[in-house]
Order: C-alpha cells, then structure tokens, then sequence
C-alpha cells in the first residue's frame, strides 16, 4: 500500500501538477484536486477539502506566478500566487504536519512573509541550474520518504494504540517468560525451552471489532490457552494468550517452545475512531473507510516493530504479520 498524496494548484499549474505525478508515481498514490474521485458533484469545496486533508498521508501544493501584484507605495510589481492554494497548503499543513504538507512554488514567486526562513521546494525550468524542476522532484521524493518511515500521533489513534499494546502486553509476557521460564498450562506450571510471539493483524476489522476474527484464528490454528507464571510470594496474575506448542511431542513432560499467537483487541477502537473521523449515513462499501483503515492497520505494525526492536525482551522473539485473512 503506497501513501495517499493530494496535489492541488491553480488551472494554470495543471501542468506541473501532470509532471509531478508521473514523477510520484512509483511512490505514492496520487490524487490531483482535478480528479472525478475528489471533487464529486454536488459537494461543497471546503467539505471537499477537509475530507482530503483527513484521509490524505501527504500533501503537495504547486504555487505559481499566475497573477500581478502592484504596490504603489513601494513601487513594486511581483508575480503572485493564487490565494486558494496558499489556503489549502495551511489547511493540509494543519491536518498532516509540516513534515508531510509540502509548497512547491516557482523560484521568483512571491510567498507570503510567513514563508520568511522556511525552507521550500522552489524550482526552475532552466536547464543544468541547481534547482531545476527534475532535481527539486527528486529532493520530494526523498523528503516523503524520510517521512513515511516514521510515525507520528494523528487525529486517529493507531500509533497511540500500538505505544500502549506494546507496553501493557507484547512487552511483559515476553519479559516474564524470558526471565521466568515457565508458563501455567492447564492450572500447571510447566517449563519453557523459549518463546517466539506472533502478533496478528488482520486485512481488515469487522464493524463490531476483532473478535469473531480471533476465535476463527485461534480455531483454525488448534491454539490453547494458557498464562505467564506468578512468581511465589508476589501479588497480581499471569497475562493470558493463546500459544500451541511446536512440535506437538514437546509437551510430553519436556521443557515446552511456546509459539504464542495475539491479535490485539485493541484494533477495535480504530473502526471506532474512523466512524467519528468520518461520519456517513449511507450503507456499503465506503472506499474512503477502507483506506483509513489500511493505513491505520499499516501505521500500528510499524510503530509496533519499531519498539520491538528497541527491546532486549523482544527483540528476536516477536514477529508482526500483517493481512491475515
């Protein structure tokens, strides 16, 4: 799945906008404000523009000279860009972060005095000079990479989700198995050789959540039930998950390879989310939805293998699956 990227301009930059999305294409999924999938009939155009800010990943607005400024006082006459896209670049600056909303402007348009000491993608059609179109592309193109490797907290709670997951679960059963051993199986304690952990996700959520998704998983695989071990003299109880043991003769009064499998039951609250995020009063499929809710799904797999990695319990030991059916 490729980043969702909406380019806006003025008519009269229509053809940097075909450019830059031929240059984009390989990169991201574009979707240009002159699209028949954006600007549907019979919508407002600030609806329109605010449905795109929530449901893009990235942003691209093309600023160019498309009209002349005169100030009298000073005596000066510039070459202006058009309000709307300065409006819209705030509107998507706001709804993404300025890491994913980007002004590719013209090298002697004039900005706004807000732009003063901001770095933008300023660009010429004068061939072999520094900032030529191809080169400032390219320098997008790296940028929105940069980007997509990291996750940040948004109006919808994926990464949110995926911090407390980590912490409140992944983390202390692989911390308790790894430093006790053992595990209570069939109200036994019984002792582990080691753990491996597969965290599940799904290729989507059900309206009601996950958890028709976990029994059917859990009944198809043959998993078992059991919990991380309490230590003797100390307060609390064991997180319970779902393992097998692998292979199955191992269970046979030897130390148990625990090959545990989760689904986090928290993804539930994503589909919530999205239902606030993006209110509708219609029924059946609603490709907006499924986007958000790829990208959600996306985004708590990379926050998730992120910390998994930073982890001396887990890393080596749990493994994210994503699109599982």
């Amino acid at each position: 799945m490729k980043p969702r990227l909406f380019i806006g301009s003025s008519s009269e930059g229509l053809k940097y906008v075909t450019y830059l999305e031929r240059k984009l294409a390989d990169y991201v999924d574009c979707y240009k404000w002159v699209d028949d999938a954006v600007f549907v009939p019979n919508k407002n155009t600030l609806d329109v523009l605010i449905k795109q800010a929530k449901l893009s990943d990235f942003a691209l607005l093309v600023a160019t000279k498309d009209d002349v400024t005169t100030n009298e006082a000073r005596g000066l006459t510039r070459g202006t860009i058009r309000d709307n896209v300065i409006f819209e670049h705030g509107l998507f600056l706001g709804a993404t972060s300025a890491e994913r909303a980007f002004l590719f402007a013209q090298e002697d348009a004039d900005l706004p005095s807000d732009f003063n000491g901001v770095s933008t993608l300023r660009f010429s059609e004068t061939i072999g000079k520094f900032n030529h179109i191809d080169v400032v592309a390219e320098q997008l193109i790296k940028a929105i990479q940069r980007a997509e490797k990291q996750s940040e907290l948004g109006f919808l709670p994926s990464t949110a989700l995926a911090m407390g997951y980590f912490t409140g679960f992944v983390k202390r059963v692989c911390e308790a198995l790894g430093r006790d051993r053992k595990i209570l199986y069939k109200k036994e304690e019984r002792p582990i050789s080691g753990y491996q952990m597969k965290v599940i996700l799904p290729a989507n959520i059900d309206d009601d959540g996950v958890n028709a998704f976990i029994s059917k998983y859990n009944h198809i695989n043959g998993l078992e039930q059991a919990d991380t071990a309490v230590l003797p003299g100390t307060q609390g109880r064991g997180y319970p998950f779902h393992f097998k043991i692998d292979p199955p003769e191992e269970g046979e009064g030897n130390p148990i390879n625990a090959h545990i499998f989760d689904v986090p039951t928290t993804l539930g609250t994503i589909v919530e989310a999205i239902k606030l995020y993006l209110p509708t009063n219609t029924i059946g499929p609603d490709i907006d939805k499924e986007h958000l809710e790829r990208r959600e799904l996306r985004n708590f797999a990379n926050v998730l293998r992120h910390y998994i990695s930073r982890n001396a319990w887990t890393k080596g030991h749990v493994e994210v699956i994503e699109g599982v059916e």
